[in-house]
């Protein structure tokens, strides 16, 4: 062995070059290697960290009833879980649900604090509501949660995004917001349009580059452009959470510039605008305490208004994406 290392280090001495080039050679490749592993480990860290900051929650289990949320609270044993009913547009989804749009010319209408929330100069990007309850303060992606204060515990407590505060009366946590959901009747001018081609109808406009409005006196325009509008079940036509949000605010809009031509499943809904008047066929009014401010940053926030998963007066007016066609309810549990 003695002798063997002997001739080896003979032979290193000798050919000086070469050994320097293996000695950095061995040097570099401990150092390629470390660095990777450092690299990997790291990036790894990195992307659990954000993964844990935007949604920590291990598994999503979407269920149909709060009745089936009992029962799996009663038979399953999790360190932490948390409860989800989320409405795309709250009050809106119910009046399509509900089949309220069949009335004639009736119009749904939302108030934050005497504040018309549809319309223009909203503040608003949407018009979500969301029922919570568990471990949700756990388990929800602090980048969409953000919260200032509590998630509501119990009824008629709520949390609101910061949109809301700041575009409804200013509000803070301890104060008082008022939801009204009204249905009123109303006046709807649709505007004219011409084919185009097979394929395609076009608004007319007049010289002056603006619409032609024609009245809808008789509701049935208005009708077939609710039925489309609102195919519940058909995630990929109907219009659906933003976009229903939009398309009301562009109908209650005063803007020419506002309103625009939208196409679901090749049916072409035109331009339109609503003269609301101050008959009022149905009315509900919610009064709760703020617990909290949730301020999702440029994204937005989860929803712009957090219940309890307790509250029963509410519950009845939040819509799911009708995950389950014909079933009232749509529950999102996290563990």
């Amino acid at each position: 062995m003695n002798k063997l290392f002997s001739i080896m280090l003979r032979w290193l001495r000798h050919d000086k070059k070469r050994t320097a080039l293996t000695l950095a050679s061995i040097t570099l490749s401990v150092f390629l290697i470390y660095f990777v592993g450092f690299y990997l480990n790291a990036t790894v860290n990195a992307l659990h960290a954000r993964e844990m900051y935007t949604d920590p929650s291990h598994a999503e289990i979407f269920l149909k009833s709060l009745d089936q949320v009992k029962i799996l609270d009663k038979n399953a044993a999790w360190e932490t879980h948390s409860v989800k009913k989320q409405d795309e547009a709250i009050f809106i989804r119910s009046f399509a649900k509900n089949g309220s749009y069949k009335e004639g010319l009736v119009f749904p209408c939302v108030y934050i604090n005497g504040k018309s929330a549809l319309g223009d100069d909203t503040g608003l990007r949407y018009l979500r509501g969301e029922a919570v309850g568990g471990d949700c303060e756990k388990l929800a992606g602090m980048e969409a949660l953000a919260l200032k204060g509590k998630l509501p515990k119990a009824p008629h407590e709520i949390a609101v995004s910061s949109a809301v505060a700041h575009n409804f009366g200013d509000v803070g946590i301890g104060d008082e917001l008022t939801l009204r959901y009204e249905l009123r009747r109303g006046r709807f001018f649709v505007a004219e349009t011409e084919i185009v081609n097979e394929l395609n109808e076009e608004p007319v406009r007049d010289d002056n580059g603006n619409y032609i409005y024609h009245e809808d006196t008789d509701g049935s325009r208005l009708a077939e452009i609710y039925q489309k509008a609102y195919r519940l079940g058909d995630a990929d036509n109907e219009l659906y959470g933003s976009d229903l949000y939009d398309f009301f605010c562009e109908l209650y809009s005063k803007k020419e510039s506002s309103r625009k031509k939208r196409v679901i499943d090749d049916f072409v809904i035109p331009p339109a605008y609503v003269e609301l008047s101050d008959e009022v066929t149905e009315s509900f009014e919610y009064t709760a305490v703020i617990t909290g401010i949730a301020d999702g940053g440029y994204f937005a926030s989860e929803s712009e208004l957090f219940f309890s998963i307790d509250d029963t007066d509410i519950l009845p007016w939040l819509c799911e994406k009708n995950i389950y066609p014909g079933d009232d309810d749509g529950v999102c549990y996290n563990v």
